[in-house]
């Protein structure tokens, strides 16, 4: 060995390579090779599950055609419903449910319901006024899609004295009375624990686990019981962002197959996943990464010690020379630099390359051109790659972004790209026309937003710019922008500031228009000018103001026709003047003249498009002729089909909700019945399509986000690949010359600064499950405050439209009084949510009402309806100097204010129905006025059940609710501070007063 260091060298150096190769090629057998055994494993709790479902199904399905036989039997039931559970000792209950009224002589309800209770079967008949078992999803959802279906688990308590404590799942089959008539549903009621034994006690690997995810990503079987029910696999992404986890609920819920490999609950693991049977839901493996390379890991310390050995045989001749010649620190120091220095260089730079592009760059137009041929992803994967070799700047590529999200109506993601576009002007250097298209888009996006005020600042902000600008662009997007200004101003409420905004782009854009007679561009902007402040006009009911915009609107069609515009252009632009004019000319007394532009517009092939079917509806709304709209009820429904018009809330209220109101005002109350159940069902629809779509978008948003940062990494890791060699000599070095000492030293500091961390994220973590339970808590609450009154006017709308139904007039008039108390109930809590959205504002209310402060008592009292609660006596205690005082607030707001505390009052005096509490004694409540100085005081006094001295403050928070059983959404006291304060007062809770809850508003005299 001392005779010949550089054999010994090369012999240690052939080692290290033997054995790396042989830890790469390993590592990727090994890997494979448990992954492959992971998806046995899934599939085979699959299919073992699988056969014990199939039995079940099997056993239902055999018993369908004994209950249509006997059918007319209805004691038959409580047998056949016995039967299924002493066939299969897994089941919870079993339900044979039917329509109402189909037993006439049974009333009503009849459901044959068995359960198992300790060792014994129990039969009952089931539904009642407070159960009506048909409108719950396991009898609805099976019936409309007239097959079998596996339901949601759901949970079930104390109904009807029949107690079902479990979670469970049911298998519904429909029960046919004929042909093609659906009369009742049998239900086989699986409990989940059953499920979860059967998924659960399958462990194939050390601490693997497997779950189960419902058709919205719901946690069906989970290790975690808290995360049943009211949590699923997207709950986390809220409020931490994880694109992985997202990416990976996405694919099990759009039933996919596969796995992805990401940090589940803080441990990094792989997931495999497949769809569950024909049932929608989907399974999952989660096998932790340190269980899929166990077996790796045993290898590699196998062999460690001999990589070390040929790290040492490798470099023996230059630890030799080292430490005989004594240069061993003169050569590290130069090692260590060069190390530093190569990472440091082979760093990417991507803002710097990217937005200064090189010489070659391809036009805006080439670049649209390219992307042209690609659809979805790789549209925009083909738009990073040109963005990265340089070939589109970085903003030129966001504003393209910006665009394609706004053509996908992504408009979060389309705002988030066209403001990253407009920072630092420095697209305003490579293509105008795209800065201020981005400024519009910022301006449009802040606006769908409701955010009038950011709005109208960003708005100024590129008119500013562009008024500085000579060009056509310049001068035509300054008159654009400055229309945004305008529009902001009548959003706000400035009419007259709008109105004169609006004449100086009117002014613009005609000396732009003609000074370029024959730019197409200068014209058609001219005219989409006039056509965007008709038709915001129009929307505020300003008819009689839109006539010069009409005017300057066919001008410049004029012009348009004259530069040898599309033909097909210009006749869609013709037709919407027309039907602009028709209503014009209608709401202002000229009903000839809108009969003849509306046969125009008729005449016209736009007519018969979406966006022309809207205008016609528009149109007989607006002139009120409800036959008419009527009438077109089915070109409306063909143009939706036609251009797959997704099922949105503001297609809701703008389609089957005008053809509601058309039927109502038309006096075809059956027909507005039916049409308001539709809508009613179509909800479920609305809001599940509008979850998904938040759902992507969001996970563009923060995909977007991170993106960078991936990229980056990216490259970092390649760098740190290449100089590995370097790193590990380095390490192995400075282990050898005692540095382990000062690593400790480090160690031991590190450590210490990690139990700070710790601590921190300890109390961060716990104000977040706080936070979280709260919001939990509030949805859970919405959901009731929601589904109980709609719930109930479904059943009434049922019973009212039933043919056979006749109602006496009191019947009638207590449905009625129903309805509308619902609807208002409904109504209330959507102006909450409303309010509550508002109320982080700051912003000052205008106080321009000089009222009575007793009369803002008065209609607070009226509107919260507490001097008729009957558990409780009211008293209004108004002295007369305080009868007397008037103040100068805003009553509305005031009067709101002031109804939520009284609401409050209201509610927390009344035993907790949840808890089956009985009143004891009649409550008191008091309302008070007292004046001071400069403020006078509403003092909202209750005998309920007070706030506890340590959440005095914790009330005023949203979503805070000291005792769930009481009904309530916890946003009253939230809403009620904020309006107070925005008046320029507040609202208190007086701590003194120990027998219930006292609320002191106070609101200054002028």
């Amino acid at each position: 060995m001392k005779k010949h260091p550089w054999i010994t060298a090369a012999f240690g150096a052939a080692l290290a390579l033997l054995l790396a190769a042989v830890l790469i090629y390993s590592r990727q057998i090994i890997q494979q090779q448990a992954m492959d055994d992971a998806v046995k494993s899934l599939q085979q709790v699959m299919e073992r599950t699988d056969r014990h479902l199939h039995q079940i199904e099997a056993a239902a399905d055999s018993l369908i055609p004994k209950i249509e036989q006997h059918i007319d039997q209805p004691d038959m039931m409580f047998e056949y419903s016995r039967e299924l559970l002493n066939q299969h000792p897994d089941l919870k209950g079993c339900s044979i449910s039917f329509d109402p009224y189909f037993y006439k002589e049974k009333g009503q309800y009849f459901s044959a319901y068995s359960y198992k209770k300790g060792n014994r079967i129990v039969t009952e008949q089931e539904g009642n006024d407070n159960y009506q078992y048909f409108y719950m999803d396991w009898y609805v959802i099976p019936r409309m899609l007239y097959h079998s279906y596996w339901i949601e688990p759901f949970a079930e308590k104390s109904t009807s004295g029949i107690v079902v404590n479990d979670i469970m799942t049911s298998y519904c089959q429909p029960i046919q009375g004929g042909p093609d008539k659906t009369v009742g549903i049998l239900s086989a009621d699986v409990p989940l624990s059953w499920l979860a034994d059967q998924i659960e006690n399958y462990q194939p690997m050390p601490k693997s686990y497997c779950m189960l995810l419902g058709r919205g990503g719901s946690y069906i079987v989970h290790p975690d019981s808290t995360r049943l029910l009211y949590e699923t696999i997207f709950t986390s992404t809220i409020e931490h962002p994880d694109t992985a986890l997202t990416s990976l609920g996405r694919a099990m819920t759009d039933g996919e197959t596969g796995y992805k490999s990401l940090r589940l609950d803080g441990v990094d693991s792989h997931v495999f996943y497949m769809p569950f049977r024909q049932t929608g839901w989907s399974i999952a493996l989660v096998c932790p990464n340190e269980v899929i390379l166990s077996n790796y890991r045993l290898l590699l310390y196998f062999l460690l010690p001999l990589i070390l050995l040929s790290i040492m045989l490798m470099f023996m001749p230059l630890w030799r020379l080292l430490f005989r010649r004594r240069h061993f620190a003169a050569v590290l120091l130069p090692l260590l630099v060069l190390t530093a220095t190569s990472c440091h260089n082979n760093q990417p730079n991507k803002q710097e390359a990217s937005n200064q592009p090189n010489p070659e760059e391809q036009t805006g137009d080439k670049i649209r051109k390219q992307l042209d041929e690609y659809e979805g992803n790789r549209w925009f994967q083909v738009l990073d790659s040109l963005e990265q070799i340089g070939k589109v700047a970085t903003c030129q590529a966001d504003f393209m972004r910006g665009e394609k999200y706004e053509e996908m109506e992504q408009l979060r993601s389309a705002l988030i790209f066209y403001n990253k576009a407009i920072e630092g002007n420095k697209l305003l250097q490579i293509s105008k026309g795209n800065f201020y298209d981005a400024y519009m888009g910022v301006c449009t996006g802040y606006l769908n937003n409701n955010n009038v005020e950011l709005a109208l600042k960003t708005a100024t902000e590129g008119y500013e710019i562009a008024s500085k600008d000579s060009s056509i662009v310049g001068r035509d997007m300054s008159n654009n922008l400055q229309m945004e200004i305008g529009m902001c101003q009548l959003r706000l409420g400035y009419s007259k500031e709008a109105a004169e905004t609006f004449e100086e782009v009117r002014q613009g854009a005609l000396q732009l228009a003609q000074s370029y007679p024959n730019s197409p561009n200068c014209q058609e902007s001219c005219m989409l000018i006039a056509s965007n402040i008709i038709n915001y006009y129009m929307n505020q009911n300003r008819f009689d103001v839109i006539e010069p915009w009409l005017d300057m609107m066919e001008t410049a069609l004029e012009r348009y026709a004259a530069t040898n515009a599309p033909t097909e252009k210009y006749s869609d632009y013709l037709a919407t003047l027309n039907c602009d004019k028709a209503i014009m000319w209608s709401m202002t007394g000229h009903h000839e003249e809108a009969e003849a532009a509306y046969q125009s517009f008729l005449s016209s092939n736009y007519a018969h498009k979406l966006r022309g079917v809207y205008d016609q509806a528009f149109y007989l709304e607006t002139t009120e002729q409800w036959e008419k709209l009527l009438s077109i009820v089915l070109r409306i429904d063909s143009a939706e089909i036609a251009a797959e018009v997704p099922p949105t809330l503001d297609y809701l209220i703008n389609s089957p909700g005008i053809i509601f109101k058309a039927m109502v005002k038309t006096g075809r109350k059956e027909e507005a019945l039916q049409k308001a159940e539709h809508i009613v069902q179509m909800l479920d629809s609305v809001k599940a399509y509008q979850h998904r779509s938040d759902a992507e978008e969001l996970a563009v948003i923060y995909e977007t986000e991170q993106k960078e940062q991936e990229i980056a990494a990216q490259r970092a890791s390649l760098n740190s690949q290449r100089m590995q060699a370097i790193v590990v000599v380095v390490l192995l070095l400075l282990i050898f010359l005692g540095v382990l000492f000062e690593f400790y030293r480090k160690l031991r500091r590190a450590h210490t600064l990690l139990e700070i961390s710790y601590n921190n994220l300890v109390i961060a973590n716990e104000r977040a499950e706080e936070s979280s339970k709260m919001k939990t808590n509030f949805i859970r609450q919405i959901s009731h405050e929601i589904r109980t009154p709609l719930n109930i006017l479904s059943g009434f709308t049922q019973i009212i439209t039933m043919p056979d139904m006749k109602l006496d007039e009191a019947t009638r008039t207590d449905i009625n009084h129903k309805i509308v108390e619902n609807t208002d109930r409904i109504t209330g809590l959507v102006n909450k949510m409303l309010e509550l959205s508002d109320a982080s504002s700051q912003a000052v209310i205008d106080r321009t009402d000089n009222v009575l402060a007793v009369q803002i008592a008065a209609q607070a009292t009226d509107a919260s309806e507490v001097a008729n609660a009957k558990h409780l006596k009211f008293d209004l205690q108004v002295g007369d100097a305080e009868g007397a005082v008037t103040i100068t607030t805003n009553e509305q707001a005031a009067t709101r204010a002031l109804t939520m505390l009284l609401d409050n009052a209201r509610k927390f005096t009344h035993p907790a129905e949840a808890k089956n509490e009985e009143p004891t004694e009649q409550q008191q409540v008091t309302l008070a006025l007292k004046k001071t100085d400069s403020t006078i005081e509403f003092i909202v006094e209750d005998t309920g059940i007070g706030v506890p001295n340590n959440e005095v403050e914790h009330i005023f928070d949203e979503f805070v609710q000291l005792d769930e059983y009481y009904e309530g959404t916890g946003i009253g006291l939230t809403v009620a501070r904020s309006l107070a304060r925005r008046l320029g007062g507040d609202v208190v809770l007086d701590t003194t007063y120990t027998s219930g809850a006292r609320f002191v508003m106070t609101l200054p005299l002028a």
